[in-house]
């Protein structure tokens, strides 16, 4: 009998996985969410600090959204496949960006995967981000400050109900974020107020929400491709922009070299503004600063 029972104890003792000096056993994940959008899974991650909550982006980080699409149907296929047998939760912009293909390839996977739509709940529940009018497109909708509070309103809402042990922590990071998203917001309209002169022009068609929701005084857009912008169109711009007294130039990357060397002669200033969202918070950020300083 004794040897019987050396014998149980040590094969018990062989077949069990150690615990090395030092280790701290990891607790169970709560749920499993997966984000492509680099805002939706910047916030995702942000309100999911500290909890049990993993948040994984199934692209790579230097994909931009207009192509992930073709990414999901092609050579990320297979990852994202794999991923999604295990995961809870898709978070994503259905509602309002008709490309985000996320979530029905995920289903495809899992059939109990649950949808978690950032700009509008699947059930309606909360409000969602309002959209400009005649606007069918949302991507950049987050660029207005209380859009991207109701996103984190949304988001938050559902990671409790997913992970209900970890609904106070989620609740937590959601209060702190949604203070500096309407700190940031006060303060910002207060320096813009105050600015000499506080006209603005667009170059864009990625700023519009961001314009609208720090209350900028948009004189005018003008949209075209940088191949486009010939002597006559410079001279035209040049002109437009005198006669509004429009302080400063926006868009979401440099302006071509003719056009702001142009621009810079007739003493026009420009603000180069984030739209990505990489860290969305921090976009708006440097996008108010980078609008004090043109000014």
């Amino acid at each position: 009998m004794t040897t019987l029972k050396t014998l149980v104890v040590a094969c018990a003792l062989a077949c069990s996985t150690p615990v090395w000096a030092g280790e701290i056993p990891q607790p169970e994940l709560a749920a499993t969410v997966l984000a492509a959008h680099p805002v939706v899974y910047a916030l995702t991650r942000e309100l999911a600090e500290g909890t049990r909550i993993y948040v994984s982006r199934v692209v790579p980080d230097t994909l931009p959204p207009t192509r992930h699409a073709a990414y999901f149907n092609g050579r990320g296929a297979a990852a994202l496949e794999r991923a999604a047998r295990e995961a809870d939760a898709v978070v994503g912009l259905r509602a309002v960006w008709a490309d985000d293909v996320l979530y029905p390839h995920a289903r495809r996977a899992n059939l109990r995967i649950v949808e978690i739509d950032a700009a509008r709940p699947v059930d309606g529940t909360l409000p969602g981000v309002a959209l400009r009018a005649g606007d069918a497109d949302g991507l950049n909708a987050w660029l207005d400050p209380t859009n991207l509070g109701r996103m984190a309103d949304i988001v938050a809402h559902d990671l409790a109900r997913l992970a209900p042990a970890d609904a106070a922590a989620v609740a937590q990071r959601l209060a702190a974020f949604k203070r500096e998203v309407v700190r940031l917001a006060a303060e910002a309209g207060r320096r813009f107020a105050a600015l000499d002169n506080p006209v603005v022009f667009s170059l864009s068609d990625r700023l519009d929400y961001f314009i609208t929701g720090f209350n900028l005084d948009l004189e005018g857009r003008d949209l075209r491709a940088d191949d486009e912008w010939s002597p006559q169109a410079v001279s035209a711009l040049l002109e437009r922009l005198h006669a509004a007294d429009v302080g400063i130039v926006l868009h979401h990357r440099a302006p071509p070299e003719a056009l702001a060397l142009a621009l810079q002669r007739a003493g026009v200033r420009v603000a180069v503004l984030e739209s990505a969202g990489n860290d969305p918070l921090q976009a708006l950020r440097d996008n108010v600063t980078a609008i004090l300083g043109a000014n």
